[in-house]
């Protein structure tokens, strides 16, 4: 296959991500057709497939431990592989055959300011060879690193995405989505505007690890541990020390909100109670969102919630009262919010087919648009 061959048509693409939480594989299989400058988005289907505790302990292993190369090339490949057989368990359900797969693969070093003497870098693993081989069609890859050799943190890459998507809900007005997954991250819209978009700090990473730590669930559901807890005036104010810059470029990982930040968040607090440790983190989570919407051009009215964090009542309620804005599901927008970022790698895959170029000075400080992924043929 060439490709000149691609074109600018209507095609099936497929999404493939999983965040920094590290919890499962999100498969969507979208229908894309161009309109205009832009696009209309159909999910046709979507699944999630959950990493074994082994597979997750050895992606966590490398994302946060020395290992040596050999460790590190077989989980690449164990990453690879099963993404392939989610994205397979899908599309056989739906009797779907694909035109194209975005594959995101699974982070494990997000470096946007690197230490003295390097330059900035991102690593995200899962051989997409896999997918083009068992697909017989292109998969779009590695979307990170080129933007960061024009000045750009390499992420969040969603608004760019939604600035395709949500076009059509604009009418002269302007739009926010927050997605909370492992990490927040705002994207503002706006007519005949370039999206705005930067992370806004943690999103379910530190509830989750502290939950887990503390329980041994994996997540605390709805926020219902979270909502019968006391905010810890003391321990809110030494999380607010941390400054969360509020505007772009800013994008985080596990380097800032991952093992290290929890361990020291929980050192000598074996007396304190879960759910007030979780209603304190909560209240902080919420704060840092509040503060990320009314640093934006204007204020909206309603913010759109898409990821895990969404299902948070806890959290949503605490946003809605700090901010004084309403949420709604991004589901009302036409995209279910579980599915929100693989669709977006879905979309920005169909966009790298068809040449689409970003201008994301207002997202990830990128200086030259372009457009993302590199592209493995079958």
């Amino acid at each position: 296959m060439l490709l000149r061959d691609i074109g600018n048509r209507e095609r099936i693409v497929a999404g493939l991500m999983s965040g920094t939480s590290v919890d499962a594989i999100d498969v969507a299989i979208t229908r894309i057709a161009p309109n205009g400058d832009n696009i209309d988005v159909k999910v046709l289907g979507y699944a999630e497939s959950t990493w074994s505790a082994a597979e997750r302990d050895a992606i966590l292993r490398v994302s946060t431990e020395p290992v040596s190369a050999q460790q590190l090339a077989l989980v690449d490949r164990m990453v690879g592989d099963r993404f392939c057989s989610a994205l397979l368990a899908l599309s056989t359900s739906l009797g779907i055959t694909l035109d194209a797969i975005g594959f995101h693969g699974q982070t494990v070093a997000h470096v946007p300011t690197p230490p003295s003497g390097y330059s900035s870098s991102t690593l995200q693993l899962g051989n997409p060879f896999a997918c083009a081989q068992s697909f017989g069609c292109p998969v779009v890859f590695d979307f990170r690193r080129a933007d960061m050799l024009t000045g750009g943190q390499g992420a969040p890459l969603v608004p760019a995405a939604d600035s395709l998507m949500f076009h059509h809900h604009l009418n002269d007005s302007a739009i926010a989505i927050q997605n909370i997954g492992g990490i927040g991250n705002v994207t503002f819209l706006a007519s005949s505007s370039p999206p705005i978009g930067f992370d806004t700090g943690p999103g379910n990473m530190v509830l989750d690890q502290v939950m887990f730590a503390r329980t041994g669930l994996r997540f605390d559901d709805g926020g219902q541990h979270a909502a019968s807890g006391n905010v810890l005036p003391d321990i809110l104010d030494a999380l607010q020390e941390w400054h969360i810059p509020a505007g772009p470029p800013v994008s985080y990982g596990r380097e800032q909100f991952g093992k290290p930040f929890v361990e020291r968040l929980l050192a000598g607090r074996d007396g304190i109670r879960t759910a007030d440790l979780l209603a304190t983190i909560s209240e902080w989570t919420a704060t840092t969102i509040a503060t990320a919407m009314h640093s934006l051009p204007s204020a909206p009215t309603c913010v759109y919630v898409s990821g895990g964090g969404a299902h948070n009542r806890d959290l949503r309620s605490r946003f809605e009262r700090i901010a004084g804005i309403e949420t709604k599901p991004l589901h009302d927008l036409g995209i279910p919010g579980d599915a929100r970022e693989a669709v977006a790698f879905a979309v920005l895959a169909d966009a790298r087919l068809r040449g689409t170029k970003f201008d994301l000075r207002y997202v990830t400080g990128s200086q030259v648009p372009q457009g993302l992924g590199a592209i493995a043929l079958p």
